[in-house]
Formats: structure tokens, sequence, C-alpha cells
């Protein structure tokens, strides 16, 4: 997993370059080829207080959480100096600067400065969001509601690669179901049509339904409502595909994307929560 983060930020000139995360048995390994800031604090933080940092998934979550904070304190930084620009700009005389004595050149230079320091954090948040996009041994929580008992979406899991289309999320990774329609194989909390409900626990349409998904090597596990849905370990036989629609058979991997599914016209699907925590 790589994501393009910012190296130093004093003097408003930003170096970018790519940083490597290799999960590998627990471990968390970095490959860097500078130096973020909160490469340097997090340890320090880290030997003063208990940040629950006892896997490399932990450490991950912990440090994407750092830098998330670390881009934010720079992102209000920067909206206090252009503040002061425009107060220099728009009210000089609180500022005791004539018109002939602002110098306008200097000025746009401080604004280029800041829009490229933007433009930088920008596209490190996006590559965060793809690199976060992707779990594995972590409890997925997905908090939902149905507005009609027509509802028909689901959570995909273990999906290898960014998915380009909903075909990729179904024939690559897992759709964990929901829609609590159909038979015991295509209901909310199954893997779609490859397992059978052990129970149908969820709420009618308009009740908030939780929904936890455990996803520990290859085993996937699945609570609706506290009720135990799934228990499947991954690499049990399943049954043969009997519709067109269903997703193609083989492996999955141990980690993935993950992702929401959209294509209902019937129902709207709201979800109030969705949250990852890595396992311990």
């Amino acid at each position: 997993m790589r994501c393009t983060l910012v190296a130093t930020l004093p003097g408003d000139k930003p170096v970018m370059s790519p940083v490597s995360f290799v999960l590998s048995n627990h471990r968390l390994v970095t490959v860097r080829y500078h130096e973020p800031q909160v490469f340097k604090v997090l340890p320090q933080r880290a030997e003063k207080v208990p940040l629950g940092c006892t896997s490399g998934e932990t450490i991950l979550a912990t440090l994407l959480e750092a830098i998330v904070d670390r881009l934010a304190d720079v992102l209000e930084r920067i909206g206090r100096d252009i503040l002061d620009v425009s107060e220099g700009i728009f009210h000089p005389l609180a500022n005791n600067a004539s018109r002939r004595g602002r110098d306008y050149q200097l000025i746009l230079r401080k604004i280029g400065r800041k829009e490229e320091l933007i433009s930088n954090i920008q596209d490190s948040l996006i590559s965060l969001q793809r690199l976060t996009g992707f779990f594995g041994n972590a409890v997925l929580k997905v908090v939902f509601k149905m507005s009609n008992d027509k509802g028909n979406s689901g959570v995909f899991i273990r999906i290898p690669f960014e998915p380009k289309s909903e075909g990729d999320a179904i024939h690559k990774g897992i759709e964990v179901q929901i829609d609590n329609r159909d038979d015991d194989w295509h209901c909310t909390g199954v893997l779609y049509s490859m397992t059978k409900a052990m129970a149908r626990p969820q709420k009618p349409a308009g009740e908030w339904n939780t929904m936890e998904i455990t996803l520990r090597g290859l085993r996937t596990i699945v609570k609706v409502n506290d009720v135990l849905v799934t228990d499947y370990d991954g690499t049990s036989k399943v049954p043969d595909k009997q519709k067109g629609y269903e997703p193609e058979r083989g492996p999955r991997p141990e980690s993935g994307y993950i992702g929401l599914q959209h294509h209902d016209s019937s129902s709207v699907i709201s979800f109030k929560e969705i949250s990852v925590t890595p396992l311990k």
C-alpha cells in the first residue's frame, strides 16, 4: 500500500514523496524517501502516552490518524494566513499600510505559495483515501436503515485491487448482502449466494441496524444486531453459481478494498456510521 505525503512544511515549501506501508504477520514496515513530521513525533508520543499500538494494524491506524490530524492543523494555519493577507488587502488602514505602499507582487507570491501547499495536501488526502480503503484483519462496522422493505444494497470486502466498476467488486471481492427479501442464501448478512444465513435478525424498515464484519485472515464473521449470521473460514467449498448475477467463484484475498453497493431505485438506504477497528 502506498500514499504520497508532505514531508516538510516550514516556509510553505513542501516536499512530496511516496511512503509505502507493508503489513505482514501483524508487523508494519514503512519504506520512505523523506521524513514526514509524524514519523518523528508519534514514537515520542507513544513513549509517554499509551496509544494501544500492539500490532502492525493498530500502529498503521494510529499513524494514519496522526497524519490526517497533522494535515488538518496545516490547513487551519493556511486559513489564518490567507485571512491575514485578505486583511492587508481590503483593510489597509487597520495595518497602517497605504495603497501605494502595498506590494501586490509579494501578496500574489504569498497566495501562490498557499495555493501550492493546499494542492499538495489535497493530493496527500486523496492518496490516503485510497490507502484507507484497503483493509484486512479488522472489524468493519456499518449502521444502516432502509426507507422501506424493498431496499437492496451491500458491503463489498476483500476486493484485491481498486475497483473500476461494480463488476470488479462483485466478481473479485465479496458482497455482504443488505436486502432481507430473498431466501437464506441471498439475505442480509450473508456472503451473497455463497453462505447460508444462520439467522435473520434485520429490523423492519425505518429502524437502524448494526452490521459488524470481522475480517481475520481469510475468515469472515458477520453479525447483524449482535446476532451471528455468517461465519465462513474462507476456504470451504461454496455452492456453484446458480444465477447470472451471482458472483464468480474462486479464492479471495486476506485483505483488500471495501465499498458500498448502490444500485437500488426502490428505496433509500441511509448509513449513519461506517468505521473500521483493527484487530489486536
